[in-house]
C-alpha cells in the first residue's frame, strides 16, 4: 500500500484533559525519506495538530544523506516544523529520537512488500511498531 500512513501513539494520563476531553499533543514525530513519499504523513500531522488545538512541534526525521530534499511543509500558526538528520540504523534511530523527544504521536508512511525477504522482515514501520 503505497503512501498509506500509520499513526502510532501512547497517550499518557497527562495528555488528556478530563474536564474538556481535549488531547494535548505537543510533539509529533514524522520519519521521512524519498520512498515512500512523506506527503501523506505530513498532511496527517498538520490535521492532527489542528485538531489538538495546542502549539505542536512536528519533527521531520530523516536518517541518511545530508543533502536530503526536504518536503514542503504547510505554514500554519501553532505548528513548529523541526527538520533533523541522523545517521545510523533507521529503525534504531526512529525509536531513539521518539524516546529522546518524548513524542506523543508518531506518523509513518508505508508501502507494500517487495519480495519474500520484505514480507518476512517487515517494513520499517512494522519493525518500529514491534
Amino acid at each position: 500500500m503505497t503512501g498509506a500512513a500509520w499513526l502510532t501513539s501512547i497517550l499518557h494520563p497527562s495528555d488528556l484533559s478530563l474536564d474538556s476531553g481535549q488531547i494535548n499533543l505537543n510533539r509529533i514525530l514524522i520519519p521521512v525519506s524519498r520512498v515512500p513519499n512523506p506527503t501523506v504523513a505530513i498532511t496527517y500531522g498538520r490535521r492532527v495538530a489542528q485538531w489538538a488545538k495546542s502549539v505542536t512541534e512536528i519533527s521531520l526525521l530523516h536518517i541518511g544523506e545530508e543533502d536530503y530534499p526536504w518536503p514542503q511543509t504547510p505554514e500554519q500558526s501553532g505548528i513548529l516544523w523541526q527538520p533533523q538528520i541522523r545517521q545510523g540504523t533507521v529503525v534504531e534511530q526512529i525509536i531513539e529520537v521518539s524516546e529522546e523527544e518524548r513524542a506523543d504521536l508518531m506518523i509513518m508512511t508505508t508501502q507494500s512488500h517487495h519480495g519474500i525477504w520484505d514480507a518476512l522482515r517487515g517494513s520499517t514501520t512494522e519493525q518500529v511498531l514491534r
